[in-house]
């Protein structure tokens, strides 16, 4: 019985083949490609900018590391990840000219104003609590002259990391019981789940920045959110 429960919920869920997962690959390109279309015409990247990619991922399905799928500069990123740089073969196979480097987001090892632009994509929510997320989002903006970096918003039906609806918006006594349930463990632990709404994210950011906030939406509602930050002066 419990084999079967678990074939019964890979089939819907596993990743990538699960049904959900199949079923929403087209959508998951098309809002890729439009947070990517953003990053064009907001952080207007010239190709001798220096670019710094915070928390690239070893696959390469359903677009993942857009950015680097689709600069046209890739020799001028830097992409940096907490994983395991010896599980990047496919990510090294496909992005030969990008530099690959290992560290810790919270606490980069690079001079302050290091790269034109620093982008991060979908992993603020990653990094732990309100404060882990702050300490974040300031080491983003030290090292970079400009930042360009998007999270999900928690108050979209649909959680695009489990794709179980509504379930990320009960109080964690339930949630994290149900995400095991279906089996996504991996989400029931704050340090690896945090989703954000507007009010919260924006409240992250220090107030020596200008910011541009841009909506995603899907269905008429707002799915992720967008900020561009520059310093003053």
């Amino acid at each position: 019985m419990l084999e079967k429960t678990k074939s019964y919920r890979n089939s819907l869920w596993g990743f990538p083949d699960g049904l959900f997962w199949r079923k929403t690959e087209g959508m998951t390109r098309r809002s890729r490609r439009e947070k990517f279309d953003l990053f064009v015409k907001l952080a207007q990247p010239r190709p001798e900018d220096t670019i710094l990619d915070v928390g690239v991922i070893p696959f390469v399905q359903r677009y993942s590391n857009f950015l680097e799928l689709w600069y046209p500069y890739p020799d001028r990123i830097t992409a940096l990840t907490t994983e395991p740089l010896e599980e990047f073969s496919a990510f090294r196979e496909k992005f030969p000219l990008v530099n690959l480097v290992a560290g810790d987001g919270k606490k980069l090892d690079f001079a302050d104003n290091s790269f034109d632009i620093v982008f991060s994509n979908a992993v603020i929510e990653h990094v732990g609590g309100r404060r882990a997320q702050a300490k974040f989002l300031h080491e983003l903006i030290r090292v970079g002259k400009k930042v360009f970096v998007t999270t999900p918003n928690y108050f979209f039906p649909v959680d695009s990391h489990t794709l179980i609806p509504l379930v990320h918006l009960l109080p964690v006594k339930y949630r994290y019981p149900l995400y095991r349930m279906c089996g996504r463990s991996y989400y029931a632990d704050v340090n690896n789940l945090n989703l954000i709404g507007k009010k919260d994210f924006l409240a992250l950011f220090p107030p020596h920045v200008n910011i541009t906030f841009v909506e995603q939406k899907l269905l008429g509602l707002c799915s992720s959110m967008v900020v561009v930050a520059t310093k003053n002066g």
